[in-house]
């Protein structure tokens, strides 16, 4: 069975790059100087978070024993 890969060109479509700091990255992967180069602290508040969904709470009802108990008792 063979496989093949289809390669796109920068010209076939959108630069999901587009915005980012170009570095070494761009040539290798290079994870650390990608985040290094491009993520920057967020500094606002917490008014952009959503309240818990029941799913949530149901969840985490479900887990807190296992917390005070200090996780799952394993064999």
């Amino acid at each position: 069975m063979s496989k093949t890969a289809t390669v796109l060109k920068l010209e076939d479509g959108p630069m999901p790059w587009q915005g980012f700091i170009p570095e070494k990255w761009m040539q290798r992967i290079n994870v650390r100087e990608f985040i290094i180069e491009n993520v920057a602290p967020y500094e606002g508040d917490d008014t952009f978070l959503s309240g818990q969904t029941e799913r949530t709470k149901l969840a985490w009802a479900a887990l807190q024993p296992l917390f005070l108990r200090g996780g799952p008792q394993r064999r």
